[in-house]
Formats: C-alpha cells, sequence, structure tokens
C-alpha cells in the first residue's frame, strides 16, 4: 500500500482487519434488523452480542493502531519507544479480544435460554453462561497482570512474566470445552 506508506506485511494486516470489521458490522446490521422488524424482543443475547461486537471492534481498531508503531515490520527497524508502544496496543487489544469472546459465548448462552420453552432445558445454558462468565474474569485476570507490574505489556525478559504459554494453553482449552458446552447443550435442546 504505498499510498498509506505501509510496508507489506502492515498492509495485509490492515486490509484483513478492515474486511473483518466490514463483515463484522454487515452481520450485527442483519441480526439487529432481524431483531428489531422480524422477531422481537431485543434481548440478553442480543445484549451480549452487541457488547462482544463492540469489544472485537476495539480489538481490531487497536490491531491497525499497531501498525503506526512498527506491526508488520523486520523488528530491527523499530525503535524502543515504538516496540514499546506496539507491545502495549498488543496487551490491550488482547484483553478486548478476550472480551469479545467471552461474550460472544454468553450470547451463545443466552440466545439457548430464549429458544428453550422449559426451565428444565434453561437450566445448563445458566449454568454455561456462569462458568463462562467465570473464564471471561480469570481470562483478563491473567491477561492484565501477566507480566510485573508496571508494564505487563512488557514480555521481555521472561522471567518478569508468568508462563504465558500455559496460561493461552489453559485459556484456550477451557473455552473450547465450554463452546462444546454450549454445543452439546443446542444439540440436545433440538
Amino acid at each position: 500500500m504505498p499510498a498509506f506508506g505501509l510496508p507489506s506485511g502492515a498492509a495485509c494486516i490492515v486490509i484483513t482487519a478492515t474486511v473483518g470489521t466490514a463483515l463484522t458490522l454487515l452481520f450485527y446490521g442483519i441480526r439487529l434488523f432481524i431483531r428489531l422488524r422480524i422477531n422481537r424482543p431485543f434481548g440478553a443475547d442480543d445484549l451480549h452480542c452487541t457488547i462482544a461486537t463492540l469489544f472485537a471492534i476495539l480489538c481490531t481498531s487497536l490491531t491497525i493502531s499497531q501498525t503506526r508503531f512498527g506491526l508488520g515490520q523486520h523488528i530491527v527497524t523499530l525503535t524502543a519507544e515504538e516496540l514499546n508502544t506496539q507491545h502495549l496496543l498488543a496487551w490491550l487489544a488482547t484483553l478486548a479480544f478476550n472480551m469479545a469472546l467471552a461474550f460472544s459465548m454468553l450470547s451463545m448462552c443466552f440466545l439457548i435460554v430464549r429458544v428453550t420453552k422449559m426451565t428444565s432445558q434453561a437450566t445448563p445454558a445458566y449454568v454455561a453462561a456462569g462458568l463462562t462468565t467465570l473464564w471471561g474474569v480469570v481470562a483478563l485476570f491473567f491477561i492484565a497482570f501477566q507480566c510485573k507490574l508496571p508494564y505487563p505489556w512488557q514480555t521481555r525478559p521472561r522471567r518478569r512474566c508468568l508462563d504465558l504459554y500455559m496460561i493461552w494453553l489453559c485459556l484456550t482449552i477451557t473455552r473450547s470445552i465450554l463452546e462444546f458446552i454450549n454445543v452439546i447443550i443446542a444439540v440436545t435442546l433440538v
């Protein structure tokens, strides 16, 4: 993207993020139209979907803003200040990303509750929502305090941080289990 002065790596990031955001807003607009015009009312599932969408757009915006500070470029070309700002923005984007995941899973839980006719069928979805909320709080805590204060976004040297690999592995496995629980609940509902 020579017109914007971006190297090819940063240009790919900007293009991908922009297309993803445009599609997200399109699909959210369709959902909003259906909920407000065709199939009312606007419920808890829609509220959580809205919050998830806002966090996802925040995450994408922070990722795009990282390109101004060297994302997509070779690390040897960056100053220490650019690298620090890039790491700060990446840390904030990661926090927003995890919150988007948590709220999107909550949206699914509350959608299951919406389509359920009996209380006995809604109980597992409420339990899944509670576990998802717990996961979101734990994920937020671990990402926010992954490295020693006052700079939790600085991951070098590694000794000043928790084991980041294990944190991501545990968060990913537990999130996958929660997603699978939502699928099982939905399948048994059908």
